[in-house]
């Protein structure tokens, strides 16, 4: 099994919002995650496999906490009976050396792609902007003001993460080799 490891940290991206003309505008994400989550969280990580697209997605108040949540993945990799085998991640300047200490305690290759090259890892890189996107939309859907959207970002995030992994047949079939329902 091969895994991608990303994040992104509240204000990288864009959300759409309804302007007075009532035409779509791109906002920049900065203006309304500058506040933590209800939890404290200001970090988004993802964790996604390559071959079924199955993610997995935690929210945390510091990068440092991106190994915890890699090391509690590949442990329940490991008593679904899976081996991974590599865990591509992104250069970007964070000490990796306790990421690689994790990897290597369940067998796996940590691969890191060369600094500002997200293409490189693209399954990850490419499920959390989705995701961003999906949860700006249900917040404003929703009718949430800026509030809200500001503190409740991460909970959005792990809803859009929980549907994109059920509502295809892809990830939970692929992974589990059984539909969710069954």
């Amino acid at each position: 099994m091969r895994i991608g490891l990303g994040k992104t940290e509240g204000g990288e991206e864009s959300i759409l919002t309804r302007g007075e003309d009532t035409r779509f505008q791109t906002i920049p994400r900065r203006d309304w995650t500058v506040r933590r989550t209800i939890g404290g969280s200001k970090y988004a990580f993802s964790i996604v496999d390559d071959f079924t697209r199955k993610g997995w997605i935690k929210t945390a108040a510091r990068k440092s906490q991106m190994t915890e949540f890699a090391k509690d993945v590949l442990k329940e990799l490991k008593s679904l009976e899976y081996s991974t085998k590599f865990v591509r991640c992104d250069n970007a300047g964070e000490n990796p050396t306790p990421l690689k200490k994790v990897c290597s305690d369940f067998g796996a290759q940590m691969e890191l792609t060369a600094p500002y090259t997200p293409r490189m890892n693209g399954v990850v890189e490419r499920r959390l902007p989705i995701l961003v996107t999906r949860a700006n939309a249900a917040m404003m859907t929703a009718g949430l003001n800026d509030e809200a959207k500001a503190r409740l970002w991460g909970e959005a995030m792990n809803y859009q993460n929980d549907t994109e992994n059920m509502t295809r047949d892809t990830p939970e079939t692929l992974f589990y080799i059984k539909t969710p329902l069954n």
